[in-house]
């Protein structure tokens, strides 16, 4: 999926219908129907089998499907898109999509015992 999203062919197509779509709606929902909302229908389609099977619990399988597709793309997508960051070597790719998954499957992890006013504060300063 990612190498498809970044080949420079796909990226160049991306930012054309990106530019027309305004102009050319059809040219968008085209887009859409044929790669990205059809993926995400796909793995809403396995989500709800594993949910039915009692493996996961989600409320939504298309909207999990959604964001876990998004939290594949995200910032790196925007960087390779843009030219400033090459495509991901073959490790990088295999690490990016294991943290997603494992984020997908496991969550952050909110820590309820941590009463520690300094730590409170939601906003992070980490640059």
């Amino acid at each position: 999926f990612l190498q498809m999203m970044w080949r420079e062919d796909t990226r160049r197509l991306r930012f054309v219908i990106a530019a027309e779509a305004n102009r050319f709606p059809e040219l968008g929902e085209a887009f859409l129907n044929a790669g990205p909302r059809r993926d995400c229908d796909y793995l809403a389609r396995i989500l709800r089998k594993h949910q039915v099977q009692n493996c996961i619990i989600i409320q939504n399988a298309r909207s999990a499907a959604d964001r876990f597709l998004s939290s594949l793309l995200g910032i790196p997508d925007l960087e390779i898109c843009m030219g400033l960051r090459p495509m991901m070597t073959s490790h990088e790719l295999r690490r990016h999509v294991a943290q997603s998954v494992d984020l997908f499957l496991h969550g952050v992890g909110a820590n309820p015992v941590n009463k520690n006013p300094a730590n409170a504060n939601p906003v992070n300063n980490e640059k």
